[in-house]
């Protein structure tokens, strides 16, 4: 891999046991391999802000017995919605090059696929740098940007689930 990307280990604990996931993070590309996809990760997730969905801030501080326990828990849920996403965008993905195909590769679709998911993913990152920074440090200014990554991250994955 070139130094642009980032090969990362998640292991994700499930009841009575773990599922091992190693992600390939390229520069536009999500490679999952290895995963065991259960129905409670494949299906949509809802955005927060819709009504009754909880945000993950408070998902998390139900779970958390202190504040120290409350980012390892946000990065869980992080995980879980890159994961869920990286499937959808394969999809997505399946379809454009099926179109491309189709096309006689005259629409670009893949191509205008991946530049669209490099704008949301720039996008989401200079989001959440504004949330986070709008806190003064040490106030859980980390914790707001990586609940501010979890909800972009699923609302990106429903609006792509929807085409």
């Amino acid at each position: 891999m070139d130094s642009g990307n980032r090969l990362h280990h998640f292991r994700l604990g499930v009841k009575g046991g773990e599922i091992n996931v190693l992600v390939a993070f390229a520069s536009t590309l999500v490679i999952v391999l290895g995963v065991v996809v259960l129905p409670w990760l494949s299906a949509p997730v809802a955005a927060q802000g819709e009504p009754g969905v909880e945000s993950p801030l408070a998902t998390c501080w139900k779970q958390a017995s202190s504040r120290v326990a409350l980012a390892p828990c946000l990065e869980k849920l992080l995980v879980d919605a890159k994961i869920r996403l990286s499937i959808v965008r394969a999809r997505i993905e399946a379809k454009a090059a099926e179109l491309d195909r189709v096309t006689s590769y005259r629409t670009k679709n893949v191509a205008r696929t991946r530049a669209s998911d490099a704008h949301w993913q720039a996008y989401r990152d200079a989001e959440c740098d504004r949330q986070a920074e709008a806190m003064s440090p040490g106030t859980g200014s980390g914790d707001v940007y990586l609940a501010c990554q979890i909800t972009l991250t699923n609302g990106r994955e429903k609006q792509l689930s929807a085409h």
